[in-house]
C-alpha cells in the first residue's frame, strides 16, 4: 500500500458545456490526456464524504475559513478492490492532500462507521486516519459522483480537469452500490473546471484557459451535495 502527499495550488471555475468542449479540444493538442480517460467523455469518480456531528467541515467551507479540511473514500468503479481514503487540507489556495490506499473490506467497515478496521491495517497512515475519524466524531454524510476529463503537463505538475454530470446523494450512503438515488447537482450544461499546479502555471496554458468566459469561485462538490440536505441547518452564502 502507498501514501501520497501533494501540496499544490487549485483554482476552480464554472464553464458552460460549449466552452468546455472547445477547451477540451484545444487542451488535447497541447497536453497529455489522462490515460484513464475516454476521449471527450473522461472517467467516473465516486466519493463518500464524512463530516462531524455538527457539520464542522461544511460550516467552515460556508464561512470561508482559510484553513479547513474534508475527508472522503473514493473509487472509480463499484467493483474496485482498492479504495482511496483521503484527507484534503486547504489553506487559502494551497492544497495538501494525503491519500492511503486501503482494501475494499476495510473501506466497507469504515463507511459503516467501524473505524477500528483501520487499526487492523499495516498502512502507516491508518492510525492517523483512525484518530481523525473516531476522535473527532466523523460520520458518512454524502455521496458525490461525476465524470472527469483530465489533462496533464509535466512542468509544475500541472493538471487541468473538466467535471460534468455532477450528482449527489445524502440518503443512500453505500459507496459500492449503484447510486440510484443520486440527484443532479448542477444546471444542465454547466461544468466545473479545475486548474491544479505546483508553484506556477505556465503562461501558454494560462492563456489558453483564459480565452474562454469563466466564472471563478470557491466551488465545493461536497457543499453542493449537502445543499439538498439543509433541514434549515445552514444556507448558501
Amino acid at each position: 500500500m502507498s501514501t501520497l502527499t501533494v501540496k499544490r495550488h487549485e483554482l476552480k471555475y464554472y464553464i458552460n458545456q460549449a466552452e468546455a468542449d472547445l477547451l477540451a479540444r484545444r487542451l488535447c493538442h497541447l497536453l497529455q490526456s489522462d490515460p484513464h480517460s475516454i476521449p471527450m467523455q473522461g472517467y467516473r469518480i465516486k466519493s463518500l464524504y464524512f463530516d462531524t456531528a455538527s457539520d464542522r467541515d461544511l460550516y467552515q467551507k460556508q464561512s470561508g475559513d482559510l484553513m479547513r479540511k474534508k475527508i472522503r473514500l473514493r473509487i472509480y468503479d463499484e467493483a474496485a478492490e482498492q479504495v482511496k481514503l483521503e484527507v484534503k487540507y486547504k489553506l487559502n489556495q494551497q492544497i495538501d492532500k494525503r491519500t492511503a490506499i486501503i482494501p475494499r473490506a476495510i473501506a466497507l467497515r469504515v463507511q459503516n462507521g467501524d473505524y477500528s478496521a483501520l487499526l487492523e491495517s499495516d498502512h502507516p497512515a491508518a492510525p492517523g486516519f483512525y484518530g481523525m475519524l473516531a476522535g473527532e466524531g466523523y460520520r458518512p454524510v454524502a455521496i458525490v459522483e461525476y465524470w472527469r476529463e483530465a489533462f496533464t503537463y509535466p512542468a509544475f505538475n500541472t493538471r487541468i480537469t473538466l467535471d460534468r454530470h455532477l450528482s449527489g446523494n445524502t440518503t443512500r450512503l453505500d459507496l459500492f452500490a449503484n447510486n440510484d438515488g443520486a440527484v443532479p447537482m448542477l444546471l444542465s450544461g454547466r461544468q466545473i473546471l479545475e486548474v491544479k499546479f505546483n508553484g506556477y502555471l505556465p503562461n501558454y496554458i494560462r492563456g489558453v484557459i483564459h480565452q474562454h468566459p469563466l466564472e471563478r469561485t470557491a466551488i465545493s462538490k461536497y457543499a453542493i451535495a449537502r445543499r439538498h440536505d439543509k433541514h434549515q441547518k445552514w444556507e448558501d452564502n
